[in-house]
Formats: C-alpha cells, sequence, structure tokens
C-alpha cells in the first residue's frame, strides 16, 4: 500500500493530465488563430509557422505523457 506522499503526487500528476488534456483540445480547437499567417510578421514563412508547431505540440505531448506517467506511479 503505498504512502501518503506517493498518493498525494498521483493526484497532482492525475491533475496536471487532466488540465494538459484540455490544453491540447485548446491548441486543436484554436489552431488556425494560434498558428495561422499573421500579416505582422510577413517574414515568417511556411517553415517557421510549422517549427512553432512542432515545438508547440512536442511540449504538450511531453507534459502529457509525463504526467501520465506520475499519475500512474506505484
Amino acid at each position: 500500500m503505498p504512502n501518503d506522499s506517493i498518493i498525494i503526487l498521483r493526484i497532482i500528476g492525475g491533475l496536471i493530465f487532466v488540465v494538459s488534456l484540455f490544453g491540447g483540445y485548446f491548441l486543436l480547437k484554436n489552431h488556425r488563430k494560434l498558428f495561422g499567417f499573421d500579416a505582422d510578421m510577413p517574414s515568417e514563412g511556411p517553415s517557421s509557422q510549422s517549427y512553432s508547431k512542432m515545438t508547440i505540440y512536442c511540449i504538450w505531448a511531453m507534459v502529457l505523457v509525463g504526467s501520465g506517467a506520475v499519475a500512474l506511479l506505484y
């Protein structure tokens, strides 16, 4: 039976997991608004937009996997 400190870590990890799921939903729902073309930045091309998208989604995936691992810790 896990002690109290492990249970607290599991609860915090689960909360972060749920929040990151909602964050991913927000990213997917507002994809065009967040990563679309910006007229104020004419030097930003398709490759830099793709790099920005990839960076944000990779960080989101790492947070999701890490918090899921902590939530399942026993």
